[in-house]
């Protein structure tokens, strides 16, 4: 239609560029003849105009499927209620995120509290009443936790600790140790809880089964998504797709580098799940390279854990000792105790304080080594592996930090998230049907496999630096045909578009 305007138009001003005006009446007659087009173009205008809204109203009102929402839900549901074999009670209680959180919110009041309110909360749920009586590491620690198990008002608190702050800057190091000290003393009781809570869970429910309903759930949820006109429309008009990325050259140049003559919309969805596990790999080499040096050095890990425990006791005993709030009888007549704010006193204690701080670190390795000695084999699969990963978030945490410069912790949070997702919601078969420990050259496993229905995917397309590059091509070819198998129409998604602008 554009063209034939422009065409039309053209037409007009040549006929009036030639119209003479040397006279009255060819005046006239000019006049009349703008007046007419005048006359017609408004006309043409008002139909172009209501043809404009009423496509604009058709894709404005599209709306997204309900059945994507209700599957969501459902998923959530299931999610909710699966078991992680592969982590300890301190992790299923959530301590690991949360006192990672406390001691990183130094600059934030509020989600210092908010992390001290939810690691009770977590405490209370699996019956242990968190009481001020239990924090006896020291004075300041124990008063503030007295104020904050009385009251929510954030203003009483900040005065509080900044009161107390000033007195004590150690406060939420010592609070985060003694919470990990009260877990603890409680850790027979709070494993009881939750081994209670998964047999009770297996009288009712078929963990295999819900497995396979939360994967085929997924890969539903997908296909609806992929094929929603009202969600494809809004990532247009959110700029999250480009049309520019979909357009015939770009497709056909792609489709013809990766499959030739022989492109299939199902090598295409296999060939994209083969990448999406080889990726996985890729992404995370680093925590892979770490945890096979671990798994090879498994039998060494025997006794460390329980050695560590009764070392740390030992320190925790002397800190208590030393913190003046547990009160010990002597046999010895009038014996004198040490004054708690002797310099040689405070000093003894501050010492020992950072002994235990230390001590409390090292045990979250060890914790982890020694779940690797109790859940791996030398046998174990990749995917194994990353299904212990995805449920240590501390050990997940810190090799990512160790390893990617620049990141924060939100981005290493949503990392986690995203994986523990892909682990839970899909079914592999590269990353389940390969040990950790075997040497098999994965690339040339993919290539020769996908050679064989002719599939033009090199060694080269999948070296680390070249994966996200090859990642994408195959990812924008699936969502290609998944918006053309939807009915949208391109010229359709650029009509929006142009009058977004406008």
């Amino acid at each position: 239609m554009k063209d034939a305007l422009i065409e039309k138009y053209d037409e007009f001003k040549n006929v009036l560029d030639v119209m003479p005006t040397n006279n009255k009446e060819n005046k006239q007659k000019k006049f009349e003849f703008i007046k007419e087009e005048e006359i017609f173009n408004e006309k043409f205008l008002k139909l172009v105009m209501e043809e404009i809204e009423r496509r604009k109203s058709v894709i404005n009102n599209l709306v997204v499927n309900e059945a994507i929402s209700e599957k969501e839900n459902e998923l959530n549901g299931l999610l909710a209620l699966m078991w992680n074999d592969y982590n300890t009670s301190y992790e299923k209680l959530e301590l690991d995120y949360y006192l990672y959180k406390l001691s990183n919110y130094k600059d934030n009041l509020s989600k210092v509290n908010e992390c001290i309110r939810k690691i009770i909360e977590n405490f209370n749920h699996v019956g242990i009443e968190i009481t001020s009586s239990m924090f006896n590491y020291n004075k300041s620690v124990k008063e503030y936790i007295e104020v904050a198990l009385s009251t929510a008002d954030e203003e009483l608190l900040k005065t509080k600790f900044e009161e107390l702050y000033w007195k004590y800057p150690e406060l939420i190091k010592t609070l985060e140790i003694n919470f990990k000290g009260i877990y603890l003393k409680n850790q027979k009781a709070i494993d009881k809880f939750f081994s209670d809570k998964y047999a009770s869970f297996l009288a009712s429910n078929n963990v295999k089964e819900m497995n396979n309903e939360i994967v085929n759930l997924t890969e539903e949820i997908k296909i609806l998504q992929d094929s929603d006109k009202a969600l494809l429309f809004s990532k247009f008009r959110n700029k999250e797709y480009s049309l520019a990325t979909y357009s015939p050259i770009t497709i056909d140049k792609k489709r013809n580098n990766y499959f030739g003559d022989t492109f299939t919309y199902n090598n295409l969805v296999k060939l994209y799940k083969s990448l999406k596990e080889y990726n996985l790999i890729v992404k995370y080499d680093y925590i892979l390279k770490d945890m096979k040096t671990r798994l090879e050095n498994k039998d060494t890990y025997k006794g460390k854990l329980d050695s560590s425990l009764k070392e740390l006791q030992k320190i925790e005993e002397k800190l208590v000792s030393l913190s003046g709030l547990e009160e010990k009888k002597s046999m010895i007549p009038f014996f004198k105790k040490k004054k708690v704010n002797d310099d040689k006193t405070l000093f003894e204690y501050k010492n020992t304080l950072n002994e235990l701080i230390a001590k409390y670190n090292e045990l979250d390795d060890l914790r982890f080594n020694d779940l690797i000695a109790k859940k791996l084999e030398k046998d174990s699969s990749i995917l194994t592996v990353f299904k212990l990963i995805s449920g240590n978030y501390l050990y997940f945490l810190n090799r990512v930090l160790e390893n990617v410069d620049g990141i924060s912790i939100d981005e290493v949070d949503n990392m986690f998230e995203e994986l523990n997702k892909q682990i839970i919601s899909n079914n592999f078969n590269l990353l389940d049907n390969t040990a950790l420990l075997d040497e098999k050259q994965m690339k040339e496993l993919i290539v020769d496999r996908y050679r064989l229905d002719n599939v033009n995917i090199t060694t080269t397309d999948l070296e680390k630096e070249n994966m996200d590059n090859t990642m994408e091509d195959i990812r924008n070819l699936l969502k290609y045909e998944n918006i053309v198998r939807s009915g949208i129409k391109f010229e359709d998604v650029e009509f929006i578009l142009e009058c977004d602008k406008m």
